[in-house]
């Protein structure tokens, strides 16, 4: 809520820090950080010159190594990471692997308490963030679980979040259901 990120070219390198609303430098831009994703409290994802993610704090400081490929927030210590030794999994931010199991995807926890993971081609079941599979009483075979197909993250106080969640109808209980595709312009 209160940063923004910066990016500058050097050397056609791009090296990333942060700024917040004064224009302060909070994290210097440095060819150690290649990118930023998910900034949490003081902490956030960064990329490094390898294209691996890990974590900082805003004092440039690793708190977790850059050795994922993909990693995403769940909470304030618990990420879902992948690499291609472990497959996809839950991280902690001492690096201690939570999920026992080598899943071939994951699904967003979305602010919930389990989220989606693919288990071998023609299974799927639902982990907890400790990383425990749920046991489902009478639970059918899944041989897909369909989501979103995006892991892109948007924050901002300058957006017009009414005239983006207006045209989809949403109620207490869900979005409204259109027979049509809908298509919603902006101009921001």
């Amino acid at each position: 809520d209160e940063y923004l990120l910066v990016a500058r070219t050097v050397d056609g390198e791009e090296q990333w820090g942060i700024i917040d609303y004064k224009k302060e430098e909070i994290v210097r831009p440095s060819s150690k950080i290649r990118g930023i994703t998910g900034i949490r409290g003081d902490k956030f994802i960064f990329k490094n010159s390898e294209g691996l993610r890990g974590v900082m704090n805003m004092e440039s400081e690793v708190v977790l190594r850059p050795k994922y490929d993909v990693l995403i927030w769940v909470d304030d210590n618990l990420l879902q990471a992948h690499d291609d030794e472990d497959g996809y999994m839950l991280t902690n931010l001492d690096g201690e692997k939570l999920t026992k199991e080598k899943y071939l995807s994951m699904g967003s926890f979305n602010d919930g308490d389990y989220a989606t993971v693919k288990i071998t081609d023609n299974s799927w079941g639902f982990i907890d963030k400790n990383g425990e599979v749920l046991k489902l009483k009478n639970a059918p075979d899944f041989y897909s679980i369909g989501g979103l197909k995006t892991r892109d993250e948007v924050e901002s106080e300058f957006v017009d979040l009414d005239a983006i969640t207006g045209p989809l109808k949403l109620t207490e209980n869900g979005m409204l259901l259109m027979q049509q595709a809908v298509e919603i312009h902006l101009d921001l």
